[in-house]
């Protein structure tokens, strides 16, 4: 199967085949709460004087707006990474053989739905230097996601060495070639 097919099938997974929305619950993962959610009250800050009012003071304003947007509100902190790492290879649309790491979480119960990171190293990089220095391993064990790290294309006549995403108006072998970045991810 191929990756975009595998990403999509992955992406259409956590989020119940709709485009949008809240990915579905991992089954065998740590629950995690976000402070804000739709629904859910924010507390009030404290006043020297009791009334019925409801508060509408800039500390209050400014507290439920810092709570709002916390985007890593009930993120569990990086653990050691026990799941597995499954490399792997496919053919894209251009005739290249392409190849990506891929972590699932030990946290994750086989089949399950979960959300998917996409993590494209930077230039000169690899998927394996990539996962190696980002820490998404054990930020994906603590949290339930899974993390697909692709290559890129090597400046070797191979494609091997040194690796470059196309860029467009940059970026070695890939912007030479006219490689089709975009649609290997997608």
């Amino acid at each position: 199967m191929a990756f975009a097919a595998v990403a999509a099938l992955l992406i259409g997974a956590c989020t119940g085949g709709a485009t949008s929305g809240p990915a579905a619950p991992v089954t065998g993962a740590p629950a995690t709460s976000v402070s804000a959610a739709p629904g859910e009250a924010i507390p009030e800050t404290s006043s020297s004087a009791p009334t019925d009012a409801p508060a509408t003071s800039a500390a209050t304003s400014a507290a439920a707006s810092d709570t709002a947007d916390d985007l890593y509100a009930g993120t569990e902190p990086a653990v050691k990474p026990r799941g597995r790492v499954v490399d792997g290879a496919i053919p894209t649309a251009d005739g290249r053989t392409r190849r990506y790491r891929l972590y699932v979480p030990a946290s994750l119960a086989d089949g399950a739905p979960a959300p998917l990171l996409v993590a494209l190293h930077g230039g000169m990089g690899s998927s394996a230097q990539f996962a190696a220095n980002s820490g998404f391993d054990g930020l994906a064990e603590a949290n339930g996601f899974l993390v697909v790290y692709p290559d890129g294309i090597g400046i070797g006549s191979d494609g091997s060495g040194l690796q470059t995403w196309n860029g467009g108006s940059c970026c070695g072998p890939a912007v030479r070639q006219d490689v089709d970045d975009v649609g290997f991810v997608r």
